[in-house]
């Protein structure tokens, strides 16, 4: 937390960078451990602190949005109701969105993706050497067999 703390100390004039940081906040207090909230709740001043900023860019008030992401966490952490609200939300979210793993993702029962453990080691329970299977319907089809494809069409 140290991190966030001094990232909304030095970047007081990057007002973009600012956003990203109290959007992180906001994020760790709906998805991240009871810790964060508690610690969030403690130095809830250096959030408030961003309730006035002000910073004009071309003409156009850019504070607004710290503004308003500001006085969001602060709300949000003033109501414990409202917390555990956010919280299940974003549970329910994680679990829906965590079985659209995307094209070609398969999942097993305990949601792991095939795809876990590629690289220096492997998830666990898996094997080591997995091999790829071919959907039967497209073995021997090449990339150029589709490009012929849509040029006749």
């Amino acid at each position: 937390m140290d991190f966030i703390w001094s990232r909304l100390d030095k970047h007081k004039k990057k007002w973009r960078r600012i956003v990203k940081i109290l959007t992180l906040i906001e994020h760790l207090i709906k998805n991240g451990s009871s810790r964060c909230i508690k610690e969030f709740k403690v130095d809830l001043f250096n959030i408030k602190a961003f309730k006035h900023y002000e910073f004009t860019e071309d003409g156009y008030d850019r504070g607004q949005a710290v503004r308003d992401i500001a006085q969001q966490i602060e709300e949000l952490l003033g109501d414990d109701e409202l917390i555990e609200k956010e919280r299940e939300k974003a549970k329910t979210y994680r679990d829906k969105m965590g079985h659209m793993t995307g094209f070609g993702n398969k999942m097993d029962e305990h949601h792991h993706t095939v795809y876990e453990g590629f690289g220096s080691k492997p998830a666990k329970g898996k094997k080591k050497n997995r091999k790829a299977s071919i959907d039967p319907r497209f073995e021997g089809i090449g990339p150029n067999d589709f490009v012929s494809h849509f040029e006749e069409h």
